[in-house]
């Protein structure tokens, strides 16, 4: 198994070990906050900025998971499609990303392939 895909099993594992251990702490506002800080490596301008946007962001999810408790403790259904909504997005996302990929490799690598193939293939046998 090459190293790549090592690092990126051991980095999953890291990622799920500590994604666990937030949620039961409760927790993922603080951590969140203080990575954000660590990034800006002393700088105290830099350090208000980041603190003040993990906040809004916080504040924002903590918006965000009062208003689908309010949904679904008023209408369950309607919660459960716009769940159903999200996951369409995110499927949608994702896909149309791959879709992506996919043709730019396409468009650069298949021409290389087919040259190749049509170069083998007509020998004029």
């Amino acid at each position: 198994m090459s190293i790549i895909v090592r690092l990126l099993v051991v980095l999953c594992y890291a990622v799920l070990f500590a994604t666990s251990a937030m949620a039961d702490s409760g927790q993922e506002p603080a951590i969140a906050n203080e990575r954000a800080v660590a990034f800006c490596g002393g700088n105290q301008e830099c350090e208000a900025t980041m603190r003040k946007r993990e906040m809004l962001a916080a504040e924002k999810r903590q918006q965000m998971e009062a208003a689908d408790r309010a949904l679904k403790d008023s209408d369950p259904a309607s919660y459960y499609l716009t769940l159903l909504g999200r996951f369409a997005m995110a499927v949608a996302f994702i896909g149309g990303a791959a879709g992506l990929y996919v043709f730019a490799m396409h468009l650069l690598f298949g021409k290389k392939k087919r040259a190749a193939k049509n170069k083998t293939g007509s020998d004029g046998i």
